[in-house]
């Protein structure tokens, strides 16, 4: 009899137990193991095509198909930022790569910094293109400016019942490095972060990720300090994560880990993040990471081939036209350039003092607007090549500059250099493509010293004393002291002239009467015009730049 008794109890809580699962199912994983996969590519930069090492459009179009037909309704596609750059952004305005990303399969996006390159108007048009929505929440409008794009907060419920909600960040730099962000007020990515989890959870979501544009060293901070997001989807460093970051912080949960994951840039990679649920908090024996190259075996998607094929037809008819000759590879890739002295930047810097003659001393340029991330081959060098390593259409500048000014920007410069085991506050440094490249000067830098310090709201909170020994280059081509009392004009690209990577001495210039006045001439026409002058092409490391760690 009481074997019969407890027999009858045990199947009544079988009952309500099963009874209760199906009751949570839309909404809760305490029951069944269900899981996200989270497909992701970040700063595609407009790489839409193949190349010889892979990458392209198609063959991620092939991948992302092959992710959703392996577990069909509860595959999650999603781009992280810097969608468009360079000659086909140019072009098309943005709509080519909003119209192959849909092509692609993608579900969901936000955005990047150089969507905000020329201005809060032409990133508003691409952002009309879109049909996939873009999550921005971090981003507020100032009083009397452009509307915010995009929508906060996105929710999407998966096949398997779990809810799914998104947030997407943009790095609080924006107004730094973009033309178009100063037009808007971007909140702190921690602050918002919490906020937006909590809007998410009382909405009943169970799983919370975010698409961050801020970098990895960001997205770790926002792991520390932030309770409940489950993936972070990141972009900006261009990192290529072999494996995910696993962080992990104490609550009243018990740990709460939140998983960091992010697929470099140029459509060389694909993330795959597996998402699985313990509870409420992430499964981290479950859940699952890879990086997936695209290589030139990957195949490639036909339909999203043929999309593409009218507008690559175009480009290369415009683009592949020979200006110069490249007398030996020129290596443009971002570690080369953002490190110290380049041969590309010498190139460019070199352009810049050529096309503004006698009337200026000495040409600047930022790093960070030398594009590409890689090596150009020797041989024919292209319009297509210009557009790559000036992918803005930014214009020539006059900046008069006393002695001690100059100084005080190369210290600036300096400071986006890290020194080896250097920890870094991104909300007080510019970033690395703050780092300056020169023509007729000639500067030594000692990073063991302390660096200058800018925040975010553009103020000089340090001068710095990284910068050791400066020279100017006279006619003759000898070098003399710089005198900080003197005067001398400088020709920049109005990207830096007018104070962009936190450069604050240029601000103060801009906008003062006879500080800074317009040069006929963009950047490609002044690079172009350089090379056709050069014929053939050999830059050359000069030290004009040198470091002591």
């Amino acid at each position: 009899m009481r074997v019969r008794l407890a027999a009858r109890k045990i199947f009544s809580l079988v009952l309500i137990t099963l009874s209760l699962c199906a009751a949570l199912a839309p909404t809760s994983a305490l029951c069944t193991p269900r899981t996200l996969t989270l497909v992701s590519i970040n700063d595609i930069h407009s790489h839409l095509a193949d190349d010889a090492a892979g990458g392209g459009i198609a063959r991620i179009a092939s991948v992302v198909r092959e992710y959703k037909e392996q577990d069909p309704g509860n595959t999650v596609i999603a781009q992280i930022g810097d969608i468009n750059e360079g000659a086909l952004y140019h072009l098309y305005g943005g709509f080519v790569e909003m119209r192959m990303l849909d092509a692609a399969g993608f579900d969901l996006g936000t955005l990047g910094n150089h969507e905000f390159d020329k201005g809060a108007a032409p990133m508003l048009t691409t952002v009309s293109y879109a049909r996939m929505p873009l999550v921005v929440s971090n981003l507020y409008a100032l009083e009397g400016g452009s509307p915010v794009p995009g929508v906060p907060l996105y929710v999407k419920t998966l096949k398997n019942g779990l809810k799914v909600g998104f947030f997407g960040l943009v790095t609080p730099q924006l107004a730094a490095v973009a033309g178009g962000g100063s037009q808007y007020r971007v909140a702190d990515p921690v602050g918002e972060a919490q906020k937006r989890v909590h809007e998410l959870r009382a909405l009943g979501c169970d799983v919370v990720v975010a698409l961050s544009h801020c970098g990895l060293d960001e997205d770790i901070r926002i792991a520390k300090h932030v309770r409940g997001i489950h993936y972070i989807a990141g972009g900006h460093s261009h990192t290529a994560m072999k494996e995910a970051q696993l962080v992990a912080m104490p609550s009243g949960w018990g740990t709460w880990t939140t998983m960091i994951g992010q697929a470099g840039c140029y459509g060389r990679y694909v993330s795959r993040a597996q998402i699985a649920l313990d509870g409420f908090r992430l499964d981290t024996a479950r859940s699952a990471y890879a990086l997936v190259p695209m290589s030139a075996g990957t195949p490639e998607d036909p339909d999203v081939k043929k999309t593409l094929f009218p507008y690559r037809w175009i480009m290369d008819e415009k683009l592949g036209v020979a200006v110069a000759t490249l007398a030996s590879d020129l290596d443009g890739r971002r570690q080369a350039v953002r490190t110290g002295e380049s041969a590309i930047g010498n190139f460019v810097a070199d352009a810049l003092l050529w096309k503004a003659g006698n009337a200026a001393q000495i040409a600047m340029v930022s790093s960070g607007g030398i594009r590409g991330d890689r090596v150009f081959a020797a041989g024919a060098f292209t319009l297509g090549d210009l557009y790559t390593i000036f992918p803005y259409g930014d214009h020539l500048c006059y900046v008069t500059l006393t002695g001690a000014e100059i100084r005080q920007t190369l210290e600036i410069s300096a400071s986006a250099l890290s020194a080896p085991g250097e920890t870094r506050d991104e909300s007080t440094r510019p970033s690395d493509g703050g780092f300056l490249q020169l023509a007729g000067l000639r500067v030594a830098l000692d990073l063991s010293q302390p660096p200058a310090l800018v925040d975010n709201q553009g103020a000089l909170r340090q001068k710095g004393s990284r910068v050791t020994d400066v020279a100017v280059k006279k006619q003759d081509g000898t070098f003399e002291p710089l005198e900080e009392g003197r005067t001398y004009t400088v020709v920049a690209l109005d990207w830096l002239a007018k104070g962009g990577d936190k450069h604050v001495v240029f601000a103060q210039k801009w906008g003062q009467s006879g500080g800074a006045a317009p040069l006929n001439g963009g950047d490609v026409d002044a690079l172009g015009a350089y090379a056709r002058h050069l014929g053939q092409i050999a830059p050359q490391i000069e030290d004009r730049i040198e470091i002591k760690p």
